[in-house]
């Protein structure tokens, strides 16, 4: 995998989290996957199911929540914290994420 591919793979698994964390006591539906909404190749999706997004890193940041007329945009949201953690601590992103080589 390339570092990119493994980045998306880390944003996809972390917004798969977060959604599958959602509830409806109201509908009794009890813990949910909260449908993520991106788009792939020009087109618009949304998560179904227990399904991770199918989503490029080139197209992570298009990856949004709606709940009514507000919008959470998770996927900048989990870009933000990425190069937070990578900043904060390169190290023990390198055991996740495979860099790049260095170009001198």
């Amino acid at each position: 995998m390339s570092y990119w591919n493994d980045k998306a793979e880390i944003i996809k698994h972390m917004e798969w989290i977060i959604a599958k964390n959602c509830s409806t006591e109201t509908y009794n539906i009890g813990n949910y996957r909260y449908p993520v909404h991106f788009n792939k190749n020009g087109k618009w999706y949304k998560t179904s199911g227990n399904s991770l997004a199918d989503v490029s890193y080139q197209d992570i940041s298009s990856m949004y929540y709606e709940f009514g007329a507000h919008t959470l945009n998770i996927g900048d949201a989990l870009i933000e914290i990425m190069e937070y953690l990578e900043q904060r601590n390169s190290s023990a992103m390198e055991d996740l994420i495979m860099y790049p080589e260095d170009e001198d």
